[in-house]
């Protein structure tokens, strides 16, 4: 029975060089091999035995070292680069492969035999077992193994995942009376405490494993073996409570050497398991998943592999593809796919043992007095091509490695899926493949599976290189016509043609830039695919194509869609959009002229209505041509797209207003033609409106007309010869006030009733009629219609108007005489005002200072305001003739001149007489003033000073009327220069006293 712990793959001395003397003992056992540098001068140099080459293979090769121990080996183990010898002597000899020079030899216990070892897979920490049951700890680094409690160790599961070996490592251990117990390893054996029996007398636990689950450090996976069954167990957060519930899978017969192997890529998650029982190798897959405790973790696809030998094999190594089977006299890989044996070798000694090192992927096997290397290189070479035989095609692809492979995985899946008449996946599949392009096509036309087909293009598609525009116009364009057929085809069996739709414009809009668009637009075009047309059209922006298409096929709606596309997809988003609108607009709107309405009032904004006039008298020449055949009551749709442009568009273009002014002479009631003349905002030409009112019979209409034109007697006098006509006669009369004519409009209303109410007196000879005029309109009294009456009136028909008339004169009477008694006691309390202000007074101090210019106040004649502002007469004048317009600034230059000529009248006669001295040296005519009366013009002006005086004081009563109403700082002239610049802009571009100039520091 093998008592070691082997596990996978190459030669553990290639990476390394030994050296050392030939003496045995503290010195190296390898000594003799000398120094090695490189894998092909070591193997030379250790000797490889010779080897038949027939068990040769490129995977699998087998290096033996030529070494001769001085003790019978008995044990070995590999971990993490550390190779373990125990010899029948007792001693064990520990190597670190990269570092060779520091070989180990150790003697555990004297005259006691090693029957089984147990290394971490770190290779720190080292359990031996002795004959006598007795257990031994052998730390790295040290030389002096500690004999721990535990007796009679079978097997001995290590944690594989720990961050840091030397701070210990948690451990299971399974005994020889079939127990199981948990530890932790750290100089010595710590908290040991058992955690499952089997209850079976005589059942040895051969082999553990514990692994925890991804993710989830409280939930442990563990798995043991004995000679005839396979326990599993699930569960935590404890490894008690998790071999609490055990699962057994028992296989008949009892082998006492059962092992159990576990395999994981790169020291992951472990993926697979194999157990070496006594019918043969029980092996499947390990899935970990949300399994409860009880639940297994074992896949659906454990199988059992019979040996190839009679015996079952004395040790097994689990690698990724194969079994590694050691027997006493050769040694097998048996593929784990196809189940047989693919190499084998031969040895002339008997062999004992496997070891494997999982985490270097290292194998070692041993006979008493050799050493071998199994070395197993890329033993997924030729895997590709086995999971090819078993059609798991997508394994095969994961391990090709060429494209010479991958061509010839995806050739045979199609041919596998076509075979089985899965033609949608066999079609995929030859797409990827270099099979001939018409050979597949045959293939699939040749069975009628045009669908197929349809896909196998498809996919092809994206084999091709960009420089293929022959190859990519050829498919898409047969890839347009088989997609247009299947859309036929589905049409006609009325079956739903959603999802190919979808797949269609998904094509077109992936391949228009391969599709040649002419060839394209006439296969949608013959097929009369109108939405995809209309959806392939938008993608390469063929609209004009489109449109002229439909029209020419009496699609108008079909057109019209092409124009009002959605917004970012359709034509109204650029220039060439309202071209094609205006040249097509008439067509439609000649034959549906609803719908092109609608679509004109959407996009009113963004079209120029000046140019849908054509479409609009199209329209209307038209529906004069069917005049008497359509419906009565049928809307004119060029009326109501026009009335919508003038009243919700505010449109004021002339000949938009005046062509609806000729759609509503032409084809309207007066009653629509006169609102839109009533209406506000219209801007139609009044003479052209009143012609074609006459030319049309539309007489109330002239009235309005001749209304517009302010007209308002002629208007009058057209409405009275209308029949009923005085009613819409009173409304003219009552224009002038609604449009606003202040005094003019009481006398021409009055003037216009006059006139109704002559033409009712004179024409109609109603005389009662006429006196309700006075209720009508205020204006009238009846003395004013009274000249209309005939000579021999009877004053009966209208005494109660004159009674009424006299009336309202008594009343105005009364009205007078009260007003004058109040303006009479308004004058009084005006006198005594003026006396009371005649004696108020204010105190103005010496050293008050004009506010505009900052002098003493009294130094010339000034001005004093309420709120006691006070300014110079002159400084005032200067100040507001910047708020005074043009005739108000003239006004106050001429008093001024006024006033100074009637003050000093002899230097005005001086200043006149130097002005016509200049005058008639110019050479114009001048009067001569006669200076020999002087003195008596001296006395004149004397007399006259008095009536100067008064002058001066009136003038100078204006002046303060314009300059001095209020005070200029407190009224409203302050506020409204509010926006004004504190410096006048002219002053300040020629001043420069904030002029910036540039300083130099240099």
């Amino acid at each position: 029975m093998n008592p070691f712990e082997p596990s996978i793959n190459s030669n553990p001395f290639a990476t390394s060089e030994w050296a050392g003397s030939s003496a045995f003992g503290n010195a190296n056992p390898f000594g003799q091999l000398g120094v090695v540098p490189t894998r092909d001068s070591f193997d030379v140099a250790r000797g490889l035995s010779a080897l038949d080459n027939k068990e040769e293979s490129e995977t699998f090769s087998v290096s033996e070292v030529r070494y001769k121990p001085p003790s019978p080996i008995i044990g070995l183990v590999s971990n993490n680069n550390i190779l373990v010898f125990a010899l029948e002597n007792g001693h064990i000899i520990r190597l670190n492969l990269l570092e060779p020079a520091g070989l180990e030899d150790v003697e555990i216990v004297r005259g006691q035999t090693i029957v089984k070892m147990f290394l971490d897979p770190s290779g720190t920490h080292l359990l031996l077992v002795v004959n006598n049951e007795d257990t031994y700890y052998l730390p790295q680094n040290q030389r002096r193994p500690q004999k721990l409690k535990v007796r009679g160790v079978e097997s001995v599961a290590f944690q594989r995942e720990v961050q840091n070996p030397s701070q210990g490592v948690q451990i299971l251990v399974g005994t020889n009376t079939g127990q199981v117990y948990e530890g932790f390893l750290r100089d010595g054996l710590q908290r040991y405490r058992p955690v499952f029996n089997i209850n079976t007398e005589g059942m040895n636990i051969t082999s553990l494993v514990f692994e925890h689950f991804p993710g989830d450090e409280t939930k442990f996976f563990t798995m043991a073996v004995t000679p005839d069954r396979i326990i599993q167990f699930v569960g935590g957060p404890s490894l008690d409570l998790a071999l609490s519930h055990p699962i057994y899978r028992v296989l008949p017969g009892s082998l006492p050497h059962s092992q159990l192997r576990v395999f994981s890529v790169r020291g992951g998650l472990l993926t697979s398991f194999a157990w070496l029982a006594k019918p043969g190798i029980f092996h499947g897959s390990l899935v970990f998943g949300s399994q409860n405790p009880g639940d297994t973790v074992m896949s659906s696809d454990t199988d059992l592999l019979p040996y190839p030998e009679k015996n079952p094999a004395r040790s097994m190594v689990l690698t990724e593809f194969y079994f590694i089977l050691l027997y006493p006299n050769k040694i097998q890989a048996i593929s784990r796919l196809t189940k047989e044996v693919e190499w084998e070798k031969n040895f002339d000694t008997t062999l004992v043992s496997l070891a494997h090192d999982p985490v270097h992927n290292l194998i070692f096997f041993f006979s008493n007095n050799k050493v071998f290397e199994l070395s197993v290189v890329d033993e997924d070479k030729n895997v590709w091509e086995k999971y090819l035989q078993m059609n798991k095609f997508e394994e095969a692809l994961q391990y090709a490695k060429t494209a010479a492979q991958k061509d010839q995985i995806w050739s045979k899946r199609a041919e596998y899926y076509f075979s089985s008449s899965k033609w949608e996946l066999a079609a995929k599949c030859y797409a990827k493949s270099k099979k001939s392009f018409e050979e597949i096509c045959l293939k699939f036309i040749t069975v009628g599976q045009h669908d197929p087909l349809r896909t196998f293009l498809r996919s092809k598609l994206d084999g091709l290189h960009k420089r293929d525009a022959t190859q990519y116009t050829l498919i898409c364009t047969w890839l347009v016509q088989m997609y247009l057929n299947k859309l036929h085809e589905l049409s006609r069996a009325r079956q739903d043609t959603v999802h190919l739709s979808e797949e269609f414009q998904q094509f077109l809009e992936e391949f228009k830039d391969k599709l040649d668009s002419k060839t394209t637009f006439n296969l949608l075009a013959s097929h009369g695919d109108l939405d995809h047309l209309f959806f392939y059209s938008r993608l390469t922006k063929q609209h004009e194509s489109l449109i002229f298409y439909n029209l020419s096929h009496h699609h108008y709606q079909e057109a019209l869609a092409v124009l009002d596309s959605p917004k970012g997809e359709g034509m109204l988003q650029e220039g060439i959009d309202l071209d094609l609108l205006e040249k097509h607009c008439p067509t439609l709107m000649e034959n549906i002229p609803l719908q092109t309405v609608n679509f004109l009032i959407k996009h009113a904004g963004e079209i120029e209505p000046k140019k849908m006039l054509p479409a609009v008298m199209r329209y209307e020449a038209k529906v004069a041509s069917k005049r008497g055949k359509g419906p009565a009551n049928e809307e004119h749709q060029g009326i109501r797209y026009l009335q919508f442009l003038v009243a919700e568009k505010k449109n004021k273009d002339l000949s938009i207003h005046n062509y609806l002014l000729y759609l509503y002479a032409k084809h309207c009631d007066e009653g629509p033609l006169i609102n839109f003349l009533k209406q506000k905002g219209t801007m139609f030409d009044l003479q052209y409106a009143l012609r074609l009112c006459n030319d049309y019979d539309k007489q109330q209409a002239c009235v309005w007309i001749y209304s517009k034109m302010e007209m308002y007697e002629e208007a009058i006098e057209q409405a009275l010869q209308q029949p009923n006509g005085l009613e819409l006669a009173k409304a003219i009369a009552d224009t002038p006030l609604e449009n606003d004519l202040g005094k003019q409009s009481t006398e021409l209303r009055k003037k216009l009733w006059l006139q109704i109410a002559r033409h009712v007196v004179e024409k109609e000879k109603q005389i009662q009629k006429a006196t309700a005029f006075l209720k009508d309109c205020r204006l009238l009294k009846i003395e004013d219609i009274l000249p209309f009456f005939p000579d021999f009136t009877l004053i009966d028909d209208f005494k109660e108007e004159i009674c009424t008339s006299i009336k309202s004169y008594n009343k105005d009477l009364e009205d007078l005489q009260k007003e004058m008694v109040d303006a009479t006691e308004s004058a009084e309390m005006i006198r005594e005002d003026i006396k009371r202000d005649r004696d108020n007074y204010t105190i103005i101090t010496v050293g008050q200072k004009c506010k505009l210019c900052g002098y003493p106040l009294l130094s010339q004649s000034c001005y004093l305001f309420p709120c006691h502002h006070a300014f110079h007469s002159h400084c005032l004048q200067e100040e507001m003739k910047k708020y005074l317009d043009h005739r108000q600034k003239a006004e106050l230059t001429r008093l001024q001149e006024k006033i100074e000529e009637l003050e000093n009248p002899q230097a005005a006669a001086e200043k006149k007489a130097a002005a016509s001295s200049m005058l008639g040296g110019m050479g114009l005519p001048l009067e001569i003033p006669f200076f020999g009366d002087v003195e008596a013009d001296v006395s004149a002006n004397a007399r006259d000073a008095p009536l100067r005086f008064d002058q001066v004081q009136e003038l100078k009563e204006k002046i303060d009327s314009l300059i001095a109403n209020e005070c200029f700082l407190c009224n409203k002239i302050m506020i409204d220069s509010v926006d004004l610049p504190f410096v006048d802009p002219e002053k300040f571009a020629s001043n420069n006293t904030w002029k910036v100039t540039p300083v130099s520091f240099s």
